[in-house]
């Protein structure tokens, strides 16, 4: 459906985290036509951990920017909005209001990891609720051999996928040799 350009490839290629974390976005979003062909929508992405929020809310970043095959236009980034929302900074009685935010801009994803946080109105308001799928061994594969130019085994991509994303943004840092070696060092499962 979408076309990244070639600054946003090599910003996302310099990750592989984010790269990662991204085919899970991407996945979820592979129904959202209104939102892939450039139309207004609203998508809530809800992360599978607390600490891994703002590598999905930088990965949501590259299908919101890039440009669309059907139109082969860019959107208006000026009128798209990713964002969090996290408890922090909360008192457990207030919650985000995504009212608020739709009247000044088109197309938003808001990542959040618990639909709690969120205002009893947001099924009325997002076009979607969507509750990201954990990251696969495949994704993971593909971030090793699209980012880092490695081959990973079946086994070692079975591994790395029950490590928490934020740990293996840590882990697959850039100047670590072996990402597997250095997640088994720090006695990962």
């Amino acid at each position: 459906m979408k076309r990244l350009s070639k600054a946003l490839s090599i910003k996302l290629a310099s990750n592989a985290t984010r790269f990662a974390a991204y085919c899970s976005v991407r996945r979820a979003l592979r129904h959202q036509r209104d939102f892939l062909s450039g139309r207004p929508a609203v998508i809530v992405l809800i992360a599978p951990s607390e600490e891994d929020v703002e590598i999905y809310e930088g990965a949501s970043k590259f299908p919101a920017q890039s440009e669309s095959l059907i139109t082969g236009s860019a959107y208006d980034r000026d009128r798209t909005l990713v964002m969090t929302v996290k408890p922090e900074g909360r008192r457990k009685s207030e919650r985000f209001d995504l009212l608020g935010v739709t009247g000044c801009n088109d197309r938003i994803i808001v990542v959040t990891h618990s639909r709690d946080l969120l205002a009893e109105n947001v099924n009325a308001v997002a076009d979607s609720v969507l509750v990201l799928p954990a990251v696969q061994p495949r994704y993971l594969k593909a971030a090793a051999r699209f980012c880092r130019g490695q081959i990973l085994s079946d086994e070692d991509a079975s591994f790395l996928a029950t490590v928490p994303l934020h740990v293996l943004a840590a882990t697959w840092r850039k100047g670590r040799a072996r990402w597997t070696r250095s997640c088994r060092r720090l006695g990962l499962p």
